[in-house]
């Protein structure tokens, strides 16, 4: 995902899940495992390159 930010100039990111054919518990998994395991990862190599 970072390489993709990076080489298409993203400062943007909607998250968009397949809802009609998921299960519920499936899509709050996926939320959720976006939010404590990647965005985290994605904010921090950005930080990090800014300086911040």
């Amino acid at each position: 995902m970072i390489r993709m930010i990076e080489d298409l100039g993203l400062d943007r990111f909607m998250l968009h899940l397949p809802l009609g054919s998921m299960p519920h518990d499936q899509v709050l998994r996926a939320i959720e495992l976006f939010g404590t395991q990647v965005a985290p990862k994605i904010r921090a190599y950005f930080a990090m390159k800014e300086g911040l």
